[in-house]
């Protein structure tokens, strides 16, 4: 990204219906301190709904799991 003047890739949250993408975003740096990243930081809510429908749902079975990754 060394020289380039556009916008790191904004990374929008995951949840149950989609992807979130929140006003609060924090940008994240490389070890040089270049922007690599727009993340969207989700509300304590959010993320707790999302954990507990996450924790409700059932895994696949392993053949569909092997396909999944």
């Amino acid at each position: 990204m060394h020289g380039t003047s556009s916008a790191p890739p904004a990374l929008d949250a995951l949840g149950t219906g989609g992807a979130y993408r929140s006003r609060n975003r924090e940008v994240v740096h490389d070890v040089r301190g270049e922007p690599i990243a727009e993340l969207s930081l989700v509300p304590w809510l959010f993320a707790q709904r999302s954990i507990q429908a996450l924790r409700r749902a059932t895994p696949p079975d392993p053949e569909r799991r092997k396909k999944l990754l």
